[in-house]
C-alpha cells in the first residue's frame, strides 16, 4: 500500500516475511520534518483474530493484532535521530475492516515487550461491539497466546461521574491473571 499527497506520504508492503513501513511527513510539527523506515519480523505463531458484532444488522469489525513483533530500524525528526534495533524493541500491527455504527466508544491497550527476557504482550479492548461471545482480550508469551475472558477497566471518575482520564487506571481480568495500573501522562481527548 502506498499514499502519497503533497505534505506526506506512507508505503507499507510486505518482503521477506517481513512487513515495512516507510513514511514522511514534511511539516509534521513546527516546519520540522519527520520520516523513517521501520522492519516489523519474526511475527510469534499465533496472534488475536476477531469478528466482532454489533448490536445492530450487518455491523461488525473484522480484526488481527499481533502483538511481540520485533522492530529494527530508524525514524527521524529535524535533526534527531532515533535508532530502533531489534534485539529490544518491539510493536504490535492492528489491522482490521469493517461497518461500525456511527456512534461508538472503544478503549484499546496493548503492549510488547520482554519478560525473564523472553516475548511477551497484551491486547485488551473494551466498549466496541457485543462482546457476549467473544472479546480480545489475551495474553502472548514467546509465540503462544493466552485468551483473557472479560476484562474491567476501571477509569476514576468524580463525584459527578465524570472520567478523570490522568488519574491512574486499573485493569482487572475475570480470572486474576491480568492486573495493571496505567498512569497517564497525556489527554489527548
Amino acid at each position: 500500500v502506498e499514499v502519497i499527497y503533497k505534505t506526506h506520504s506512507i508505503r507499507f508492503y510486505i518482503q521477506d516475511n517481513n512487513r515495512i513501513l516507510e513514511f514522511t511527513v514534511h511539516n509534521f510539527h513546527n516546519n520540522q520534518p519527520l520520516s523513517g523506515k521501520l522492519i516489523l519480523s519474526d511475527s510469534p505463531s499465533e496472534s488475536m483474530v476477531i469478528a466482532t458484532p454489533f448490536d445492530k444488522p450487518k455491523y461488525f469489525y473484522y480484526n488481527q493484532k499481533i502483538n511481540c513483533m520485533r522492530v529494527q530500524g530508524e525514524v527521524n525528526f529535524g535533526s534527531k535521530k532515533f535508532i530502533f534495533n531489534k534485539e529490544d524493541t518491539f510493536g504490535v500491527l492492528d489491522w482490521g475492516r469493517g461497518v461500525w455504527t456511527y456512534s461508538n466508544t472503544w478503549y484499546w491497550g496493548s503492549a510488547s515487550g520482554l519478560v525473564n527476557n523472553k516475548p511477551f504482550g497484551f491486547n485488551i479492548g473494551y466498549g466496541f461491539g457485543n462482546t457476549q461471545a467473544a472479546t480480545e482480550n489475551m495474553l502472548i508469551y514467546e509465540g503462544k497466546a493466552y485468551k483473557l475472558n472479560d476484562v474491567v477497566f476501571n477509569i476514576p471518575k468524580d463525584e459527578l461521574r465524570i472520567k478523570k482520564y490522568l488519574e491512574p487506571w486499573t485493569f482487572t481480568s475475570n480470572d486474576h491473571r491480568f492486573e495493571l495500573t496505567f498512569e497517564p501522562v497525556l489527554d489527548r481527548s
